[in-house]
């Protein structure tokens, strides 16, 4: 078993970006990651190996 880490990215029409790592997991393997889109904003989930990865994704995304 091993630890993954979520990030969701929210990225606004009106230029607003919204990022953190929301959720750990113990699991097998990664889960999948998956995006939305509404009227309003594209929502991303992307799952990581490592903590640092998920904090150099989320900092990547606030840069945006």
């Amino acid at each position: 078993m091993k630890t993954y880490f979520c990030v969701m990215s929210e990225y606004y029409d009106n230029g607003t970006v919204k990022a953190a790592i929301i959720r750990e997991k113990l699991a097998k393997k990664k889960p999948a990651s998956t995006s939305v889109s509404n009227r309003f904003a594209d929502c991303y989930t992307e799952w990581f190996d490592t903590y640092e990865g998920a904090q150099a994704a989320v900092k990547e995304a606030r840069a945006a």
